[in-house]
């Protein structure tokens, strides 16, 4: 579903919101922040555990024009950070991938690569880490949310729940 709201602020960016606890809530929205705000409301998301999914997955990206993008990995017994768990958001999708039950995340490549389909990140610097580590390029075009906030005027480097709940009001 779909609703759009006037805001008040002139940011001219893209913020994905989500939910830190997606497996029991299910939603996540994007939001297009310009003179208004999109909510684009998905309640189901795939969890994707074969190769043949997630190249599936990565077929349908193809045609998407943005991609949200985030990783959960471990550090703790690790030199290189271990990706864990790769979520993805894009056209009214949202994606699980459990990296140990995929064999190669080598679909991925060609769509972290494209010129045409904007990479949206928050804070990623380490989730930046982890692709170039497992792919060897730096996702490009990208576009981080915390990065936008500092050009914004935020000093304070907020994580991306209190962004949201600063700018939008909205807790996530």
């Amino acid at each position: 579903a779909t609703t759009t709201h006037a805001f008040p602020h002139s940011i001219h960016s893209i913020i994905l919101i989500r939910d830190r606890h997606i497996m029991s809530h299910g939603v996540v929205y994007i939001i297009l922040i310009g003179s208004t705000i999109f909510y684009f409301s998905m309640t189901a998301f795939s969890l994707i555990q074969s190769q043949d999914e997630f190249n599936a997955a990565c077929a349908r990206l193809a045609t998407s024009k943005h991609l949200a993008i985030d990783t959960e990995f471990m550090r703790d017994q690790y030199y290189y950070a271990q990706l864990c768990l790769l979520q993805m958001a894009f056209n009214d999708e949202i994606i699980l991938v459990d990296p140990f039950a995929v064999n190669s995340l080598a679909a991925l490549a060609p769509a972290l690569v494209n010129p045409t389909i904007l990479k949206i990140l928050h804070s990623g610097e380490q989730d930046l880490e982890i692709l170039v580590r497992l792919f060897g390029k730096v996702p490009t075009p990208l576009f981080d949310t915390q990065i936008a906030a500092s050009f914004l005027g935020d000093k304070n480097h907020l994580g991306y729940a209190d962004l949201v709940q600063k700018e939008l009001n909205v807790a996530v």
